[in-house]
């Protein structure tokens, strides 16, 4: 059997900032409505968000500006880079900013991975100026630019629905920009701590071609980066950029389009290695990913660079969970990275069953070669619960399962 995944592709040519993937997003089918909506769920006033048709060099697009009190990133010297140190009169740490998401009413997934997008900037940014990721502040206009930015993208693609995402190694320009820690290089300290291990391309053009906020947003939506992938194409769309390169159209490309895939046995193994997380979280994080559609999560002990100790988590889930349970990783974890392979399964066909006892009604785990039943085993919680009702031992019931399971192991189980 065959299924179509939905896969669009982050043609980056000249670069990503948050509202020219914004506007691309918007351009190539998301619901500006839906997008809205998702803002409005944000205790977060004083901005304006403006989506307009425009053109650049004759490619039509969609522009999007972000004015916090009548002012857009990037004019009168605001900028969005982020500072360490105590907060300003009127900036945001970090902390507010993800307190203010979790108490929110955004929908889970749009919240969780807009934490996650959020929690790579601050990392990145605090690796940059020494500093915990939880001291990170962000001017007013930068902070709430970025906020609108980062949940309009991250709502706009949970409305387009796809299974992967693919993105253009990015452009790395060089120059300067000034912000209030003074003349600061480009590519930006904490754009290139977030762009670690992301294939990238050179640029000749003097400017800010990849800004932190579109780094990561990359970098979370990714499922892989690399050339234009296999796909029939469905639709195109471009977000604008206010600059003016001299060798290019200041525009990102999105293009949105479909994969044939075999569904039967096509799952992926999704994984990260962990040295930084309190041991107590691994079980919840567990308990959601199988909740939200893996089929198996396991963890392993492991020695990292430098001999530290750590985790490496697995995930075995379908193709198109992935970027699901990308982002639920990236929301309750550490992580900042993950990595993943396709993989091949073949598999039983599972049943749960009853079984007549000396107790009572058991059920019972089968699994089943067509019309072959090729192994059965009692349900581990069936007979804990058996075992409280009628006060035997759990091992009693356990084996009392087992003795009548192997008295005849071919035979049909009751429905």
């Amino acid at each position: 059997m065959v299924d179509d995944l939905r896969v669009l592709y982050i043609d980056c040519f000249s670069g990503a900032a948050g509202d020219m993937l914004l506007g691309a997003l918007l351009h190539v089918g998301a619901s500006e409505e839906r997008v809205r909506e998702e803002l409005g769920r944000i205790d977060l006033e004083g901005w304006t968000l403006e989506a307009v048709p425009d053109a650049i060099q004759g490619i039509g697009g969609i522009n999007v500006s972000v004015r916090v009190g009548g002012i857009k990133e990037g004019e009168e010297g605001h900028h969005s880079h982020s500072h360490g140190g105590s907060a300003e009169p009127h900036g945001h740490s970090f902390r507010s900013i993800r307190t203010l998401l979790e108490r929110s009413s955004l929908t889970e997934a749009v919240r969780d991975r807009a934490i996650a997008v959020f929690t790579r900037m601050a990392e990145a940014e605090g690796q940059v100026h020494g500093v915990a990721a939880e001291d990170i502040h962000f001017h007013e206009v930068g902070a709430v630019d970025a906020i609108v930015d980062i949940v309009g993208c991250v709502a706009a693609l949970e409305d387009l629905g796809v299974d992967r995402v693919i993105s253009a190694p990015p452009p790395m320009a060089r120059g300067f920009v000034q912000c209030a820690h003074g003349s600061m290089p480009l590519p930006a300290p904490a754009t290139v701590l977030l762009l670690e291990g992301v294939p990238t391309v050179g640029a000749s053009i003097e400017g800010e071609l990849v800004t932190p906020t579109g780094a990561a947003l990359l970098t979370t939506f990714a499922d892989d980066f690399g050339p234009w992938p296999e796909m029939r194409v469905s639709r195109v769309g471009y977000g604008l950029g206010d600059r003016r390169w001299p060798d290019r159209p200041n525009l990102l490309r999105l293009v949105l389009g479909t994969q044939s895939v075999a569904s039967e046995g096509s799952e992926v193994i999704i994984e990260t290695n962990i040295d930084d997380m309190p041991a107590e979280w691994f079980p919840p994080l567990m308990e959601r990913l199988l909740r939200e559609g893996a089929d198996d999560v396991w963890m392993s002990s492991i020695q990292m660079k430098k001999g530290r100790p750590g985790t490496r988590l697995s995930v075995l889930a379908p193709l198109e969970a992935r970027s699901r349970l990308v982002a639920i990783i990236f929301g309750e974890s550490s992580a900042i990275g993950v990595r993943f392979h396709a993989v091949e399964r073949t598999k039983l066909v599972r049943r749960v069953e009853e079984i007549q006892t000396a107790h009572g009604m058991l059920a019972v785990k089968s699994a089943w070669d067509g019309d072959v039943r090729v192994h059965a085993a009692p349900e581990f919680e069936a007979c804990q619960q058996m075992a409280q009702e009628t006060g035997l031992p759990l091992k009693v019931i356990y084996r009392e399962a087992e003795r009548v399971l192997a008295e005849d192991p071919w035979k049909e189980l009751e429905e």
